[in-house]
C-alpha cells in the first residue's frame, strides 16, 4: 500500500518577525504565525491524514493543534527538530556564531549559496 506524505512548516514565530533564526530555541508563533496555522485548517478541509507529526519545539505543536487538532491524531516528536542548529548559536539569518568548528564549512557553503 503506497504512503503518502505532506510536509507543512509551522507558522511565523516572533523570532522570525525579528529576522532571527531560532534553531531549537523554544519561541512560539506570532500573531501572523497563528493566523497562517488558522488559514492552513481552511486549506486542508475535506483532506483526509491519519496522523500528523511535529517537532517537540512550542512553534511546532502550536502551529500543528491549530491546523490538525480534531483532523487526525497529533504526534510531536524530538527527532523532527530542525538539523545542525543545536551546534550554532543563531543570531540572525546571516550571522552564525558556531559553538562547534565541526560544521563550519557546511554553514559557510549554506551562506555562499544565499549570496
Amino acid at each position: 500500500m503506497p504512503v503518502e506524505i505532506t510536509y507543512f512548516v509551522h507558522g511565523t514565530t516572533t523570532d522570525n518577525e525579528k529576522g532571527i533564526s531560532s534553531g531549537w530555541h523554544d519561541v512560539g508563533l506570532s500573531e501572523l504565525g497563528v493566523k497562517q496555522s488558522k488559514e492552513l485548517k481552511e486549506q486542508i478541509e475535506g483532506k483526509k491524514f491519519d496522523v500528523v507529526f511535529c517537532s517537540d519545539l512550542k512553534r511546532a505543536v502550536d502551529s500543528t493543534k491549530l491546523a490538525f487538532e480534531g483532523v487526525a491524531p497529533i504526534i510531536p516528536d524530538k527527532r523532527l527538530r530542525e538539523c545542525f542548529r543545536r551546534q550554532c548559536l543563531v543570531t540572525d539569518n546571516f550571522k552564525v556564531s558556531l559553538q562547534s568548528q565541526k560544521f563550519s564549512s557546511l554553514i559557510q557553503c549554506a551562506h555562499k549559496m544565499r549570496e
